[in-house]
């Protein structure tokens, strides 16, 4: 399936309505979810809505943003945004690399988190250039720093306020990778996150509202 530009048959936008960011996400994964919910409270002139579809391929993944956005209506040339949040979680590099295709194709932006999206979440407390082995391993990291967090229920409302930090350390963290690897692609470095590219987007569109 590969997303059309433009449909001859639809008519053009004509109303004014809000600008949309659709976040497709892994499976029934509530965490990024949740996480990105609690920005809509404090958003007026953008609307985040999730992808429908449960799948946790990368490339499947990428579908169910274009069949989302085309169900509702969702075209970035109108201004809105289709991002696809996962995890590399050890996948295959080939697998990511066929998904980040298609969706350069369609206007969909990859945000990869490496191995884990915790690693975002642990940047909003600490810098750290540790590699890890699981996913658990990060997880253990972030309870060290927030005892209270458990995946998918946990409750974001304080970390809206350390989303300055965690931008800073994410940049940070690019910056080692690129001086000691010699690249930033979050598949290839450990850990690493795209995720505040998608959360300064958000926060961008909160400015503009």
């Amino acid at each position: 399936m590969v997303r059309r530009a433009t449909k001859k048959d639809r008519k053009r936008y004509t109303r004014e309505r809000k600008e949309i960011i659709l976040i497709a996400t892994e499976g029934k994964n509530k965490t990024e979810r949740n996480y990105f919910r609690e920005f809509n409270r404090s958003i007026k002139g953008c609307a985040i809505v999730f992808s429908d579809g449960n799948n946790t391929d990368p490339v499947n993944i990428v579908h169910d943003a274009l069949n989302s956005a085309d169900k509702r209506d969702i075209e970035p040339q109108n201004g809105d945004s289709i991002y696809a949040v996962f995890d590399t979680d050890f996948k295959k590099e080939s697998q990511i690399s066929e998904a980040r295709k298609l969706a350069e194709r369609n206007g969909v932006e990859i945000i990869l988190s490496n191995p884990c999206f915790e690693v975002w979440l642990l940047l909003h407390f600490r810098y750290s250039t540790r590699g890890y082995q699981s996913n658990n391993e990060v997880i253990k990291e972030l309870n060290d720093v927030w005892p209270e967090y458990r995946k998918n229920i946990a409750s974001f409302k304080q970390l809206r306020d350390r989303c300055e930090d965690a931008i800073e350390n994410t940049g940070k963290l690019k910056k080692f990778h690129n001086e000691t690897k010699g690249t930033d692609i979050v598949e290839r470095c450990n850990p690493s996150t795209d995720v505040d590219k998608l959360v300064t987007r958000i926060i961008e569109a909160r400015k503009n509202s």
